[in-house]
């Protein structure tokens, strides 16, 4: 694994959304003067594997080669260009992110996962259809402003989703920076051996390191002196990644 530049900074946070209104559900963090676009990338690792040849049930693997590392980006973009999203459109992502699926079949990802969550913690139907329904800054395919910004490379923690920060994510981009995020195949628990743990945490950190050689080829990132920010298990892989 190479070296990064000794300008990268990697810090590993636990800063999550907690700047919420807790009568609906939904983030206030105030935004800075950009607009935030936002795309999404179902990208895979050819140089190593993550399906088995065939399934639990024995069947042929469709999934593809490669590890599969779904990429979330948001960045400053032309206000008022690209499409309108809500919050339901970030949770669909979860549906595909190990490949792509059918729009239908994301959407009824998206129901399940939330009626689940309303489940979980005693929220009403309507309340649930509210939240899911509640726009979100992102604007889907917008114009990238021109010029190139500071890049953060995101690591979810464990079993994390690339959109599950998203809210801090989208005050970044609205405060002029380009945000990666990617999820987290955590694969840690307690009855692992050290060498199996420290083989998950380089499986994380070779995904940041995939992903941020993506990132810096973006035309309106400024490749120079990126920020690797990780969440608990995602910051094992940031912190390592640096290290090596």
């Amino acid at each position: 694994m190479n070296r990064l530049a000794p300008a990268v900074l990697a810090v590993a946070l636990g800063v999550l959304v907690h700047w919420v209104r807790a009568d609906a559900g939904v983030v206030a963090l105030p935004p800075g003067p950009y607009a935030v676009g936002f795309q999404s990338y179902d990208r895979r690792d050819i140089t190593r594997t993550f399906f088995a040849d065939v399934t639990a049930s024995g069947e042929p693997e469709t999934r593809g080669a490669g590890r599969p590392i779904q990429t979330s980006v948001w960045y400053p973009a032309v206000a008022g260009s690209g499409s309108k999203m809500v919050f339901r459109d970030y949770v669909a992502l979860s549906a595909r992110q190990y490949g792509p699926v059918a729009h239908d079949r994301a959407a009824r990802f998206a129901e399940r996962y939330l009626r689940r969550i309303a489940a979980d913690v005693g929220l009403t139907e309507a309340q649930i259809r509210s939240i899911a329904a509640t726009p979100v800054r992102g604007r889907r395919m917008a114009q990238a402003l021109s010029g190139r910004y500071p890049l953060v490379v995101y690591d979810a923690g464990g079993h994390g989703s690339s959109w599950g920060n998203y809210a801090l994510c989208e005050y970044l981009a609205s405060n002029g920076f380009t945000v990666v995020a990617i999820p987290n195949t955590w694969d840690w628990d307690a009855t692992r051996s050290d060498g199996e743990t420290i083989q998950s945490a380089e499986a994380a950190a070779r995904d940041v390191e995939f992903t941020l050689a993506f990132a810096r080829q973006l035309p309106y990132v400024d490749p120079v002196a990126p920020v690797l920010m990780g969440y608990s298990w995602g910051g094992q892989g940031t912190m390592r990644l640096v290290r090596l």
